[in-house]
């Protein structure tokens, strides 16, 4: 009777074993900085529980000029770190850069649906690129996932003068070709970084058009801040440069124009319509403008009093 009921016991452990094993979803995206070019690489890696590396990676590339890529094979890790590289769209100068760009994003796989053929969904931007790091350094200090997450994200948005609950949803879902509050908030952002890469370079002298080494300079800009943001939780040393660039976006937007003092700016909607218009797609770019510091006096417009 004895050796039946042990019998029984493991039967009903291998069946349950069999039935909670690894979970397996596919992988779909986009990667936008302004959007990427088709043929941009994309590179995943399986990360555990801690964010650490599994030794698992696999390669696609963008399959439009929208920066769409998606994964055949199968991921069973609890998250993933999703890198892009190649040439993007510059919304400030109606051209793309002239260098390949990187992103990246941290995106969490258990929290999708665990369904047969579930897909998670990883969005990578200036946000998610600028957060990672820091999401890597709170989650080495015993912070969980969520709460590592909802304190990076807060962060970063009072880093460019924006409330910490201004943009609930995660980085990762977001699109800035998209309507919404969130989507919005990305774009004014993404913006703003690439005005402050735009501000470094034209120190130098005033350039009539799109400035030669905006590729470069827009990296190196990137890198810096995230470096920053990593290990402070702020971006404290840009804090007059992004104030300088909100600025000026702002003049450009309201004015309908290429803007010049000194920097030849275009507005950012305009512009970014007209990429997707002359790709024969209808985008429903977000109204951004009243989430940049438009007057210079240190307070985003849609948050004064």
């Amino acid at each position: 009777m004895t050796n039946m009921r042990v019998g029984v016991s493991f039967f009903f452990v291998l069946l349950l074993s069999m039935s909670c094993g690894p979970r397996e979803y596919s992988l779909e995206g986009l990667a936008q900085k302004g959007p990427f070019q088709v043929g941009s690489l994309v590179t995943v890696q399986e990360l555990d529980s801690q964010l650490a590396a599994e030794g698992v990676v696999y390669f696609t590339d963008t399959r439009d000029d929208f920066g769409a890529f998606s994964l055949d094979a199968t991921i069973q890790s609890p998250f993933v770190e999703v890198r892009v590289s190649g040439y993007a769209y510059d919304e400030l100068h109606f051209s793309p850069f002239d260098g390949p760009i990187d992103m990246r994003a941290i995106v969490p796989v258990e929290g999708s649906d665990p369904g047969e053929g579930s897909s998670v969904h990883a969005a990578l931007n200036v946000l998610t690129d600028l957060q990672s790091a820091r999401l890597r350094q709170l989650m080495g200090q015993g912070m969980g996932y969520s709460d590592a997450e909802a304190q990076s994200r807060g962060e970063l948005l009072g880093a460019f003068g924006l409330p910490p609950g201004a943009s609930s949803p995660p980085f990762h879902q977001l699109d800035l070709s998209q309507d919404g509050e969130a989507n919005a908030i990305l774009l004014a952002l993404s913006s703003t970084v690439l005005g402050v890469a735009n501000l470094k370079l034209t120190r130098l002298g005033n350039f009539p058009g799109p400035v030669p080494g905006m590729g470069a300079s827009f990296s190196e800009t990137q890198t810096r801040m995230r470096m920053e943001f990593e290990g402070t939780g702020g971006l404290a040393s840009f804090s007059d440069d992004i104030r300088s660039a909100q600025h000026q976006l702002a003049d450009a937007t309201d004015q309908a124009s290429v803007f010049c003092r000194p920097q030849c700016w275009g507005p950012v909607s305009k512009y970014l319509s007209l990429y997707y218009e002359t790709r024969g797609v209808t985008a429903t770019i977000p109204n951004w403008r009243p989430y940049v510091d438009g007057d210079g006096n240190g307070t985003v417009d849609n948050y004064e009093p």
